[in-house]
């Protein structure tokens, strides 16, 4: 909570404190990139849900947008959706796993091929990944 002796209102439109003030009071969905699913998210999603994990779709972390971050048991994991048509086809490239790795975030890359062929081989890939991250 954040107490301030004057309205945002009666600010500068353009001052910092207005904006800061404004922005403190938005909805706290603050961390959903305005990105629109598609069919392979929905269909990870809707999985990896009914097996307990929490899920934030196109999730920002360090300002960029990760297509899936995942959560069980006070672990988190990102999720690298790669290969369906669409927005999210494109693997991120090395420099941005990097990115993630020193924000604390491991990367999971998962095929829309794998998924397809073998979907319970990556299910098992998931948790394997997931238990071997240190809880939060």
């Amino acid at each position: 909570m954040v107490f301030c002796s004057v309205k945002p209102i009666e600010l500068p439109g353009r001052s910092l404190l207005r904006r800061y003030l404004e922005a403190i009071n938005q909805p706290a969905n603050t961390n959903a990139a305005s990105v629109p699913a598609d069919a392979f998210l929905c269909e990870v999603q809707a999985t990896l849900s009914a097996r307990g994990f929490k899920i934030w779709p196109c999730y920002l972390v360090a300002g960029l947008p990760v297509d899936m971050l995942i959560e069980k048991s006070g672990r988190s994991l990102g999720i690298d959706l790669v290969g369906y048509p669409g927005h999210l086809s494109d693997a991120f490239d090395l420099e941005k796993y990097r990115l993630f790795h020193r924000a604390g975030l491991r990367l999971f890359p998962l095929s829309f091929s794998a998924w397809q062929k073998k979907r319970q081989a990556c299910l098992d890939a998931i948790d394997v990944w997931l238990s071997n991250i240190p809880c939060a």
